[in-house]
C-alpha cells in the first residue's frame, strides 16, 4: 500500500511537470507569434509613414509656391492704397501748376491702384466741368457720389444736370444742395434756381412754395419775386402775379427783369381788360 501511494504521487508529479512544460512551450509560442505580428505591424506602419512622407515631399514645392504667391498677393493688396496715395499727391501738385491734362492722367493711374478714392473722381469731374465736358464730368461726379459725401458735390451735379437738360435729376440735387449750405444767404440763389427748374417742369405749386421760402429769407430778393409771378400766372392767380411783377419793378427799376415784368404786367392787364369788356358785352345781350 505504501509503495502504491508513492507510485501514484510520482506519476502525479510527472504529469504536472509535463503540463507545466506544455504551458511554457505554448506561452513561448504565443510570445513568438505576437512578436512576429508586432514586427509585421511595425513594418506596415513604417511603410505607410514612408508613403505619407513621399506624398508630402512630392507636394512640398507646390505648397511652398502657394505660400509665396499668397504672400505676394497680400503684400500687393496692402501696398495698393499707399501707391494710390502717392499718385494722388503727384496729381494734386500738377493741379496746383494748372497742368490739367497731366493731372488727369496721374489721377487715373491712382484709380487703377485704388478704385475707391472718391475725392479723385471728384477732382477729375471738376477739371472736366471747367472744360465744359459735361457728359464725362457727370460720370466722374456720379462715381464720386458712391464713395464720398462732398459738400459741393450736389450743386456740381445739379449744374451738370441742368446743362444736360436732366431737369428732374437737377431738382433733386438742388434740394440736396440747399440743405448742405452753411447759411441762409447762400441758399437764396439755389432756391431761385430750384423754383425756375420747377417752372420748366410745369410743377407750379412746388415752384410757388420754394420761391416763398426764399422770400422768407430775403423779402427783397428780386429773382424770387419774378419767379413767383410766373408760378402765379401759370396757376391763373392773376392778382397775385401782378403784385409780384409790380414788386420786381419797384425793387430793381433799371434791371432787365423789371423790363420783362413791365411787359408781362401790361400784357396781363390787357388780357384782363379784354375779358372784362367781353364779359360786360355778353352780360347785356
Amino acid at each position: 500500500m505504501f509503495w502504491l501511494i508513492i507510485g501514484l504521487t510520482i506519476v502525479i508529479i510527472k504529469a504536472e511537470g509535463n503540463a507545466d512544460k506544455a504551458n511554457l512551450k505554448q506561452r513561448d509560442s504565443d510570445v513568438i507569434i505576437k512578436g512576429t505580428e508586432d514586427i509585421d505591424l511595425a513594418k506596415n506602419q513604417k511603410k505607410a509613414e514612408d508613403k505619407d512622407n513621399d506624398n508630402i515631399y512630392r507636394f512640398k514645392p507646390i505648397l511652398y509656391l502657394s505660400i509665396i504667391l499668397l504672400i505676394i498677393i497680400i503684400s500687393i493688396t496692402m501696398a495698393r492704397p499707399f501707391i494710390a496715395q502717392t499718385y494722388w499727391y503727384k496729381g494734386f501738385r500738377e493741379i496746383e501748376k494748372e497742368n490739367w491734362n497731366k493731372a488727369i492722367k496721374i489721377y487715373e493711374e491712382a484709380l487703377r491702384w485704388n478704385p475707391y478714392l472718391g475725392p479723385i473722381y471728384y477732382d477729375i469731374g471738376k477739371i472736366l466741368q471747367n472744360k465744359e465736358l459735361y457728359g464725362i464730368s457727370r460720370e466722374y461726379f456720379e462715381k464720386a457720389a458712391n464713395y464720398i459725401d462732398h459738400p459741393d458735390l450736389p450743386l456740381d451735379l445739379a449744374i451738370i444736370y441742368l446743362e444736360s437738360g436732366m431737369l428732374d435729376e437737377a431738382a433733386i440735387k438742388l434740394k440736396q444742395a440747399i440743405s448742405y449750405q452753411p447759411d441762409e444767404k447762400s441758399m437764396l440763389p439755389l432756391y431761385a434756381e430750384l423754383g425756375n427748374t420747377y417752372l420748366q417742369l410745369g410743377r407750379y405749386k412746388p415752384a410757388e412754395i420754394v420761391l416763398k421760402d426764399a422770400l422768407k429769407i430775403d423779402s427783397d430778393f428780386v429773382n424770387a419775386h419774378y419767379g413767383l409771378a410766373g408760378a402765379y400766372l401759370n396757376q391763373n392767380k392773376i392778382e397775385e402775379a401782378l403784385v409780384e411783377l409790380q414788386k420786381v419793378i419797384e425793387l430793381a427799376p433799371d434791371s432787365q427783369l423789371a423790363e420783362h415784368a413791365k411787359k408781362e404786367a401790361a400784357l396781363v392787364s390787357l388780357q384782363i381788360n379784354c375779358w372784362t369788356k367781353l364779359w360786360i358785352r355778353y352780360r347785356w345781350l
